[in-house]
């Protein structure tokens, strides 16, 4: 390119043809032209300023045309915006605009560009996709659906213009979630359903497999169907979808899980944990299924032995998760055992520098201290963690609680516990003053910068 230029700037002939054919459909990247335009100004020789111009605009047009979207994005957007200059109405140019700004910037200023292509080339269905991809992006859920529905009308079979829909219809369902939207809830989760279940038949009808969501598309649907009705509480509909899912991909351990979830929330326990097994022999590494194990076993069942045995087996594969230790720790309290040592020190050894998760395993200790007559100090545990918010199920500790007979280790187990709601509360309510104050501060700051801009603005005029 600068070779021609050069040469055109000598007085010699440059072949065009030649360099069109050899170097047609190429990126030109990240060449800036600016530069090259400002210079081009300065020439004396008026022929010579006319043609080095008309070859730059021939490369900005190239550029634009076959630029990278995600590189580049500002001369790209200089090099199209010539090209619109000289021809505003080129609706491909303000497309290639709407995508540049879709991919750097977000879905605001792509917009605008979307929607003058489409107006100059209303059949494009591309514009129609692109539009909605950009008001759902900006939570403009009705504008989106009005362009998804419009791409769905020139091309019927497009699978994942349907899922996009029965997104946006779940998500406007999740955002009924009060007791008098609960109609609105229902109505938007069943338009959900059907969008799925019409992404489903398009995508059987054109066989189809989309790997970019979750593996095969349709045991991702159906998982995404029996979701809404798992929310209604509607279990054998769930089950039904589940199993759908778990037909077309029989090796997804993570459906075998929530089918076991599923029916530990019916109550049948054995069938729970045939599902967490069939988890467990996909995967024998599997901590959660282990733990879902534990938990069937330890809370529902009230087998204490199995229960621990799944418990401890989830804490051996997952020794970085300090909030499995919390909960296995609860639950030995809640059940009036006390957790094995080895346990404890490799808890120590893991997460003594961690202050939020050992203020809560030191909390725990402390409860477990007073219900076996031990002093404490909360006084020194207080100054310890002054700033520290950890987390304690207060409630399911109160219900214990009252299960004690010593009234004395009762008593001062409850004001343990008031005194450790008082601390939180008292750093959560700081910690939201914090918040407030460097909320107030920063936009403080940016009316400042934005009275300065303006400042100078008015000199410049």
């Amino acid at each position: 390119m600068l070779k021609i230029i050069r040469d055109i700037k000598d007085g010699k002939e440059a072949d065009l043809e030649k360099w069109k054919k050899k170097y047609k459909n190429i990126n030109l990247g990240g060449w800036d032209f600016a530069k090259l335009n400002t210079w081009v100004k300065k020439l004396d020789n008026n022929k010579i300023k006319e043609k080095i111009e008309k070859l730059i605009y021939m490369f900005q047009e190239q550029q634009c045309y076959f630029g990278n979207h995600n590189k580049y994005s500002e001369i790209l957007i200089s090099s199209c915006q010539k090209v619109l200059n000289k021809n505003p109405n080129n609706f491909l140019v303000n497309e290639i605009i709407g995508d540049i700004y879709k991919a750097q910037y977000g879905s605001n200023k792509s917009i605008k560009y979307y929607e003058k292509s489409l107006k100059l080339n209303p059949d494009n269905l591309d514009i129609y996709v692109n539009l909605g991809n950009s008001y759902n992006s900006d939570s403009q859920y009705d504008n989106a659906l009005k362009f998804y529905k419009k791409a769905i009308e020139i091309n019927p079979n497009q699978y994942k213009i349907y899922k996009k829909m029965a997104d946006i219809y779940e998500k406007i369902a999740d955002i009924y979630n009060d007791e008098k939207s609960d109609k609105d809830k229902k109505n938007n989760g069943d338009k959900a359903i059907e969008f799925y279940k019409k992404a489903i038949k398009n995508n059987l009808k054109n066989n189809s497999f989309d790997s970019s969501i979750y593996g095969n598309s349709n045991q991702r649907l159906y998982e995404l169907i029996g979701n809404i009705f798992y929310q209604r509480k509607n279990f054998d509909k769930t089950i039904e979808m589940y199993q759908k899912s778990l037909d077309l991909e029989p090796t997804n351990y993570n459906t075998y899980i929530a089918l076991g979830n599923i029916y530990k929330d019916k109550k049948e326990f054995k069938m729970a944990l045939k599902f967490y097994k069939n988890a467990i022999e996909l995967d024998s590494t599997n901590t959660r299924a282990y733990w879902e194990m534990g938990e069937t076993y330890y809370t529902y069942m009230n087998n204490l032995e199995e229960g621990t045995k799944y418990y401890q087996k989830s804490l051996e594969l997952n020794t970085e998760n300090d909030y499995l230790f919390y909960q296995f720790y609860i639950l030995e309290i809640l059940h009036n055992r006390k957790v094995k040592e080895k346990y404890e020190k490799q808890f120590i050894s893991l997460f003594k520098n961690n202050k939020d998760a050992f203020m809560s395993y030191e909390m725990l200790k402390i409860i477990e201290n007073i219900k076996e007559g031990k002093e404490i100090d909360l006084k020194a545990w207080q100054i310890k963690y002054k700033e520290t918010n950890g987390y304690l199920d207060f409630d399911k500790l109160k219900k214990w609680v009252k299960t004690l007979k010593d009234k004395n280790v009762q008593k001062n187990i409850y004001n343990a516990l008031k005194f450790f709601k008082n601390h939180k509360e008292k750093i959560e309510k700081e910690n939201e003053e914090k918040s407030k104050k460097l909320l107030e501060k920063i936009q403080k700051m940016l009316k400042e910068n934005s009275s300065t801009t303006e400042t100078m603005k008015t000199k410049k005029l």
